[in-house]
């Protein structure tokens, strides 16, 4: 693969206006002049298949940029969350991860809420998740008090698979703010759909004596589980049922590389 060269470089820099600039830093975690031509078409490439375009880009990531700019300008500087999302992947398909910034640990009281990259084969010893998960979120208020004080389940809303703590194996186009976690996750109950968790839950209901909590994470906490994992095509989810088994993940240090996280977690049985 022919490298692009600084003047095209250039040239392709210059044609994107500066939020876009802005926003391919922030998300890939790096300016858009350090960026590789493979970096560059893995961005096209995401775009692409996100969207379902079926023109297939030219060899030259200038030409791909310059023909599909309005297609980025759509989904990145509107603050779309597909668009976020597509960038929350390229970051993470180049070894960077979404830890809270190292001054976390240190401004202040430590919270209990977060944990050092550095000290998570600690945390998820015993744990059938054994890698970080992503959680979206369109609020910025909201992002910046999961990262001063952690969840807090008392304030979750009812979702699909009960009240807790979602997270993903990869990102997912529910937000523009993306925090890392590790979950601890010792008894799982697994599932692969909404119908077969109702099934599970109302199995456990009907076992359960008359007064048996009606709250779907309650039923479960009562039989001893302490999350949910939803085993999907495209990725695996995880709900925490207790705030204190999910810790937000602090960057080592300012680059924040981390292994890739596979989109299915290794082990996990219905």
């Amino acid at each position: 693969m022919t490298a692009l060269a600084p003047v095209a470089r250039s040239v392709l820099i210059s044609r994107v206006p500066p939020r876009e600039l802005a926003a391919i830093a922030e998300f890939a975690g790096r300016d858009a002049s350090a960026m590789r031509p493979d970096d560059w078409r893995a961005l096209m490439g995401l775009l692409d298949a996100k969207t379902g375009a079926a023109e297939a880009f030219a060899t030259r990531p200038d030409s791909a940029m310059w023909r599909n700019r309005a297609r980025i300008r759509e989904l990145i500087v509107e603050g779309d969350d597909m668009g976020a999302t597509l960038l929350a992947q390229l970051r993470v398909d180049l070894g960077r991860g979404f830890g809270v910034q190292p001054a976390a640990l240190t401004d202040g009281a430590r919270g209990a809420h977060l944990l050092a990259r550095s000290e998570l084969p600690s945390f998820l010893a015993d744990s059938k998740v054994g890698t970080t998960l992503f959680h979206a979120t369109r609020n910025d208020a909201t992002y910046a008090s999961i990262v001063d004080r952690g969840f807090d389940l008392g304030h979750v809303v009812q979702a699909m698979y009960g009240r807790g703590i979602y997270a993903s194996t990869v990102p997912e186009d529910f937000g523009q703010r993306f925090v890392e976690l590790a979950v601890r996750s010792r008894k799982p109950l697994v599932v692969t759909t909404e119908e077969g968790f109702d099934a599970s839950v109302d199995a456990l209901r009907a076992a359960a004596n008359p007064a048996a909590a009606t709250d779907r994470r309650q039923l479960l906490l009562d039989a001893g589980y302490d999350s949910v994992i939803v085993r999907t095509e495209r990725s695996d989810w995880v709900v925490a049922l207790r705030d204190q088994d999910t810790r937000v993940v602090v960057a080592d240090d300012a680059l924040d590389r981390r292994a890739p996280t596979p989109m299915h977690l290794a082990g996990i049985t219905t």
